[in-house]
């Protein structure tokens, strides 16, 4: 039902008539209304607006009730109005993205949730890979601006099994990964499945060596922050670019419980 996001659903002021309609056919019951917040924020000169949509839908659930029809299921609040609105709420709500641990909003003030914030925990801890090749090299594309060239000595480099086809964005060539617990920089453009990195600095890195794309390792971490303000991404993008082969693992504490391969889940 549209409420004022201005995408799906028929007008909340149509609605009514429409769900009587659809109530009168034998074997069909209406189990849910759903609509969706425009705008959820902090801001109090801002809050006329999801009240005026919650207004809507409510005006339209009574309406239905005076039909004699109830509708068991009832959403209106997205992730940041679920965060920010407490006093709104239907039977249900989108968490979204809280699901991921990631808040469209500020909860914090300092070190310090806002009152009634949840604390929200990442959903992804680590994004891990592991070298397929170390090897010296005497040439390739680490010119300006990564052109061809020779080299006056040879390179040691490491290729990565991670390119853009893994989610990776193109921008990681200005980053670094995490190699035994050091920083290991990413030295060439990206390619669609491999990223080259210079292992001058980590002599005792070699095939077969866990890779930290994010996440900690040692004393050092890359964080999810770091990796969108390099690839310049939202957090929607940044979470729905890993496609479905990038295999998941799945914890409980320190547990690994399942493995995902595509839609293919294996417990553990």
């Amino acid at each position: 039902m549209e409420t004022g996001r201005g995408r799906l659903g028929i007008n909340s002021e149509e609605a009514p008539a429409m769900i009587r309609e659809i109530a009168q056919y034998p074997g069909i019951t209406v189990d849910g209304l759903y609509s969706h917040f425009a705008y959820a924020g902090w801001d109090e000169s801002k809050r006329d607006y999801p009240n005026w949509q919650y207004e809507r839908f409510t005006k339209t659930l009574d309406e239905i009730e005076s039909y004699g029809i109830h509708i068991p299921f009832t959403q209106l609040v997205n992730t940041p109005g679920g965060i920010v609105y407490p006093d709104i709420r239907l039977t249900g709500m989108c968490p979204g993205r809280g699901i991921w641990g990631y808040s469209p909003v500020e909860i914090r003030e300092g070190e310090h949730l806002k009152d009634g914030c949840p604390d929200l925990k990442s959903a992804m801890t680590a994004w891990k890979s592991r070298l397929l090749i170390v090897k010296e090299t005497t040439g390739g594309k680490f010119g300006e601006n990564y052109a061809a060239c020779h080299l006056e000595k040879p390179l040691r480099i490491g290729i990565v099994a991670a390119g853009v086809s893994d989610g990776i964005g193109r921008g990681r060539a200005k980053g670094y990964v995490l190699i035994h617990g050091k920083k290991a920089p990413v030295c060439v453009s990206m390619s669609l499945e491999h990223m080259t990195v210079d292992l001058t600095d980590i002599p005792e890195a070699q095939a077969g060596d866990e890779v930290v794309i994010m996440g900690k390792q040692g004393e050092e971490e890359i964080t999810r922050e770091q990796l969108m303000k390099l690839w310049g991404q939202v957090i929607p993008y940044f979470w729905t670019a890993i496609p479905e082969h990038v295999e998941r693992v799945y914890y409980e504490g320190e547990t690994p419980v399942a493995v995902a391969r595509g839609y293919d889940i294996e417990m553990l």
